[in-house]
């Protein structure tokens, strides 16, 4: 009876004994590869699954194979912290077949187009041995907590069926790319649409202009298209202030396998991609300057087309819609095969597109290209803190036996009255069509976090435990109950290190003040 009643209140494992925990991370892209990285090196006693809905890994760099696809930011600013790679062939790494670069054993047995990205990716998820854990063509359909067990319950799709609970290991066959690199050799007599002005269609623009007999551009809205972004190091390669991708020659790649060099070279350019976050404060003098150079910079090279200039041209400030570099389009629109054309559409025919006012374009193709990215700075930075972050915080479950925790209510009024407060002050708040507010002109920025990239990746490396209320597992009452029985795992297994704290790494050596 004694026993009883204070098995809710003493546990009796070691402190340092990790309970088994279950992980289920959605997407195989950048975030799920990252997160099954991390999980696995730091969750102990873990069982991890990555479901992918596609048959292939990569996320967005497999799903799409538009032409011109391509990394809006330096390639050398777009790979993780800890896998670099030194051979990217262009200044923005682009979307190129498998054969076109030197690739690694596992592509060479894929049967789809492979961008660059992705092959860095596959390196990534190869080195790191994560394909034991990866469920390829498994779509997560919904996700559904119970309260009473403290677990997720999730229903997974695979291909011709669904399925409650644990995969069988059926897969399906084929993929959903399209074969772009194939089709569009064969479009030289062909009259196609690009709708939009997003950043795919502003690759897609000047990839498809040469190889097509005729091109409409359809654009309702504005927007700013920058130069290439450059920092010194880049310049000092010799690569200038040029308005096409930078295609990095033997001799750079020679250079980039120093260590010390590339490690500089990378630390510059993101330094100053770390650099523009004033840009989107209203009235900051870089934001006026930069508004400037880029209106300068627009109408200069739209200068023999300057009704395409007076419509493109935002009045709205620099980075109210994401900011694309797009190399080449705004050559390409003032090439005679194109047609610039900021009449909205009324709808598609089956032949074409019929405008609001009345004109019938015929067309044998139209390619759709949606806008996607981030504010300023690298995403991929911000995403590993923010999967260290859940690391951390399935590693409180996991220490402290705890069934859930939940945010309080009054820290998400906080951080929402935060959030109001910041963008209040930036140019994302002004009125602009923007994926930022959900598509709309005016409304709540909804899609980027509340300050510059290096803000996030500091605000992110402590967790605030206190804003949480946790819900203890197997219903123990005792706040204490993580100590357990007062032992480690050591002091029960024989032979084990019971002086760990000794170890190489573990000591924190204070450095010696010099006299």
């Amino acid at each position: 009876m004694a026993q009883s009643a204070t098995s809710h209140l003493f546990g009796e494992s070691a402190i340092d004994a990790p309970r088994p925990m279950r992980v289920v991370v959605v997407g195989a892209g950048f975030s799920g590869i990252i997160a099954g990285i991390r999980f696995l090196q730091h969750v102990p006693n873990v069982q991890l699954t990555i479901y992918e809905a596609l048959s292939g890994i990569g996320g967005t760099w497999f799903a799409n194979k538009y032409p011109g696809l391509a990394c809006d930011i330096p390639a050398h600013c777009y790979q993780l912290t800890f896998h670099e790679k030194t051979d990217w062939s262009s200044f923005y790494a682009r979307g190129l077949r498998c054969a076109d670069f030197q690739s690694i054993a596992v592509l060479r047995r894929a049967h789809f187009p492979v961008t660059e990205i992705q092959a860095y990716l596959e390196s990534v998820v190869d080195k790191y041995n994560l394909r034991p854990f990866i469920q390829l063509e498994h779509r997560l359909t919904s996700a559904v907590y119970s309260e009473a067990t403290g677990k997720w319950n999730l229903t997974i799709q695979r291909p011709n069926k669904a399925s409650e609970g644990e995969p069988d290991g059926e897969t399906g066959e084929g993929d959903v790319s399209s074969p772009w690199e194939d089709t569009v050799e064969s479009w030289k007599d062909k009259r196609v649409g690009v709708i939009g002005v997003g950043s795919s269609a502003i690759q897609i623009v000047p990839a498809l202009q040469p190889k097509v007999r005729h091109l409409n551009n359809y654009v309702r809205g504005k927007t700013w298209i920058s130069s290439p972004f450059l920092g010194e190091r880049a310049e000092k390669l010799g690569m200038g202030k040029t308005e096409s991708n930078y295609i990095f020659t033997d001799k750079d790649k020679e250079l980039f396998k120093d260590p010390a060099y590339y490690k500089e070279f990378r630390r510059d350019l993101e330094s100053d991609l770390n650099s523009i976050h004033v840009v989107t404060l209203k009235g900051h003098p870089v934001q006026e300057g930069g508004r400037a150079a880029f209106k300068a910079d627009m109408l200069k090279r739209l200068e023999t087309h300057p009704a395409i200039a007076e419509h493109l041209i935002p009045d709205f400030p620099v980075g109210c819609r994401r900011l694309t570099p797009g190399p080449g389009y705004l050559e390409a629109i003032c090439q005679d095969n194109v047609e610039f054309i900021p009449t909205e559409i009324k709808q598609i025919l089956p032949n074409g597109i019929e405008r609001v006012d009345g004109k019938i374009d015929e067309l044998d193709i139209i390619s759709l290209g949606p806008n996607s990215a981030v504010g300023s700075g690298s995403l991929l930075i911000v995403i590993e803190r923010q999967v260290q972050y859940a690391v951390e915080a399935t590693l409180k479950l996991q220490r402290e036996h705890l069934k859930s925790m939940d945010v309080k209510p009054e820290a998400v009024a906080d951080w929402d009255a935060y959030i109001e407060h910041h963008f209040a002050k930036t140019v994302f708040s002004e009125r602009c069509r923007s994926w930022y507010k959900q598509g709309m002109y005016e409304g709540r920025v909804v899609a980027l976090w509340p300050g510059s990239c290096l803000h996030a990746v500091r605000a992110l490396e402590h967790p605030r435990w206190e804003d949480y209320t946790y819900e203890p597992l197997d219903g123990h009452t005792n706040r204490f109950f993580w100590a357990g029985n007062g032992t480690t795992i050591a002091e029960e297994t024989p032979g084990a290190d019971r002086a760990w704290y000794l170890s190489e790494g573990e000591v924190d050596f204070p450095p010696v003040p010099l006299h």
